[in-house]
C-alpha cells in the first residue's frame, strides 16, 4: 500500500517494488481508462442477469478512473441490461487514499442504484484489495484466490513534527481499515487489528470462515445456485441494503 503526499507523508510499498520504481510511478499522470471501461461494459458477458467485468490492476488513480467511468455509463450501458455487476478483482494493492475513494464510491453506488456492484476475489486480493472487497454488495471468491491483510508500511522524512504527523496518518489509515473489515466481516476490532500486525495470507476457505467473503464459487457445477442458496443470497442482499442505508 502506498500514499501520495508531499514531504512528511508515508509512501506504502507493494511487494516486489523498490523505492526508486515507486518514486518514478509516483510522478506519472493517471492514464485515461474511461474508454477502456466503457469497452469492457459493451463487451461484457451477461448471464442470468449478471454482468461480469474483469479488473486486474494496482489500486491507483487509474482504478479510481475505472470506477468513475462505470458511474458515467450506468444509465446508458448498465441500467436495464442486468440486475447485478460482478467485478472480478485481482490486485496487489496500492494507494490507501485511492482505495478509500473506491470503497466510498462502491458503497454509495450500492446505496443509491438498483443494479448493485458485487465482487469476485481472483488471484491475489492483497492489501487495499481486501477493504475494497468489503464494500461490495456480495463478496464472491474463486477457490484459488488468496487474500492478504498486513500492516501499513511507510517511509517518512522531513522534520520531527512532520514525521510524527506522518505516523498519525499511518495510524488513522490502519484504524479505518480495521473498522471497515470488522464492520462487514463480523470480526471484532481486536481480531482485525491482530491480523494487521503481520502479513496475514488467507486462503479462500479461511476468508469464508472469517467473514471476509460470502461465498466461494463452485466451478465444478458452473457456479449455479440452488434454491436455498438463492434464498440466502436474497436475504443477505436485503440485509446489505438496510446496512448501507444506515451508514450512508
Amino acid at each position: 500500500m502506498k500514499r501520495k503526499f508531499s514531504i512528511g507523508a508515508p509512501l506504502f510499498l507493494t511487494p516486489g517494488d523498490d523505492l526508486r520504481n515507486y518514486v518514478e510511478d509516483w510522478l506519472d499522470e493517471p492514464k485515461d481508462v474511461r474508454r477502456a471501461a466503457a469497452d469492457d461494459v459493451d463487451g461484457a458477458v451477461i448471464d442470468a442477469g449478471v454482468m461480469t467485468l474483469r479488473l486486474n490492476a494496482y489500486v491507483t488513480a487509474n482504478m479510481v478512473q475505472y470506477f468513475h467511468a462505470l458511474e458515467n455509463v450506468y444509465n446508458s450501458k448498465i441500467a436495464g441490461r442486468c440486475n447485478e455487476v460482478r467485478i472480478s478483482l485481482n490486485t496487489y494493492g496500492g494507494t490507501v487514499t485511492d482505495g478509500f475513494e473506491i470503497v466510498d464510491m462502491v458503497r454509495e453506488w450500492n446505496a443509491r442504484r438498483g443494479v448493485k456492484i458485487s465482487m469476485i476475489g481472483a488471484g491475489a486480493v492483497y492489501s487495499m484489495g481486501v477493504p475494497i472487497m468489503q464494500a461490495a454488495a456480495r463478496r464472491y471468491s474463486y477457490p484459488n484466490a488468496e487474500y492478504l491483510i498486513h500492516p501499513v508500511s511507510a517511509i517518512l522524512y522531513g522534520t520531527r513534527e512532520q514525521i510524527e504527523d506522518g505516523l498519525t496518518s499511518v495510524k488513522n489509515s490502519e484504524a479505518a481499515i480495521v473498522n471497515l473489515i470488522a464492520a462487514r466481516s463480523g470480526m471484532s476490532v481486536v481480531e482485525a487489528s491482530e491480523m494487521m500486525r503481520h502479513d496475514s495470507y488467507i486462503t479462500a476457505e479461511k476468508a469464508l470462515k472469517l467473514g471476509l467473503i460470502d461465498e466461494i464459487i463452485n466451478l465444478d457445477d458452473g457456479g449455479e445456485e440452488d434454491s436455498a442458496q438463492a434464498d440466502r443470497r436474497a436475504q443477505e442482499m436485503r440485509a446489505l441494503e438496510i446496512y448501507l442505508t444506515e451508514v450512508m
